[in-house]
């Protein structure tokens, strides 16, 4: 049993520089961070909303954005999650 074959992704950039090709996220995944972030937003009101910014979000950064991003959203020392479309999951779940 499985959810198919992983998605590689190979044109990520992500601080201005070119990710190395990694594995994407299975679309059966991308469900259940929908469930969860609806789940947050009604049990502790976390705001159903994500950063514009595609690099390093202040707000994020400093702490005062309320809502879901992504760990490089944090710091340019990261780059997890960057091929995720929190945008386009946002979007989906509003």
């Amino acid at each position: 049993m499985g959810f198919g074959k992983r998605p590689i992704i190979t044109d990520a950039v992500i601080h201005g520089k070119k990710v190395e090709p990694h594995l994407g996220f299975y679309p059966i995944q991308i469900e259940a961070l929908k469930a969860l972030t609806l789940a947050l937003n009604n049990i502790l009101g976390i705001p159903i909303a994500t950063p514009k910014e595609k690099g390093v979000s202040p707000s994020v950064a400093n702490g005062t954005f309320q809502g879901v991003a992504h760990h490089y959203q944090v710091t340019d020392l990261k780059l997890d999650s960057c091929c995720l479309d929190l945008e386009k999951m946002i979007e989906e779940i509003k």
